[in-house]
């Protein structure tokens, strides 16, 4: 039986980057929808912002990840705080998936004991939604 502390600290990236095709796929849109808006296209309407008008955990991180790549850091950070780690998983996701065999599955297997052992991916899901909450109560009030 396992307990909770198992699915708290169970590995999820790593699990995801066992597909390699797929997130290969996946970097490469982002790369291209952070390209089309940093020349001004919006590619993308956020449905939540949309449908009920606030805002959702990720809404500003597109902003805040070019201003990240301009340099623009103070900026960035204030626009969405999670833009640094948001940029961080994306060069580290796309550059595990480029890597040769024997490389890659290291990797992966490295990650899947640093996740077992840190449980990263619960802290940063419960941190972002944190982090949105915060957000949402600054902006109501």
């Amino acid at each position: 039986m396992s307990s909770f502390k198992d699915h708290l600290f169970r590995p999820v990236l790593s699990l995801l980057l066992q597909k390699r095709w797929f997130v290969l796929s996946m970097v490469f849109l982002v790369v291209i929808y952070i390209l089309f808006s940093f020349y001004g296209y919006q590619l993308w309407l956020c449905p939540i912002k949309s449908v009920f008008g606030i805002n959702c955990p990720g809404c500003g991180l597109t902003h805040a990840t070019l201003a990240l790549l301009q340099g623009k850091w103070n900026m960035a950070v204030r626009e969405h705080a999670f833009a640094p780690v948001f940029l961080a998983g994306l060069i580290l996701t796309g550059g595990i998936s480029i890597l040769p065999g024997k490389w890659y599955q290291k990797s992966i297997n490295g990650l899947a004991k640093w996740e077992t052992r840190s449980g990263f991916f619960t802290f940063l899901m419960i941190s972002l939604f944190g982090y949105w909450l915060i957000r949402l109560f600054l902006e109501l009030f």
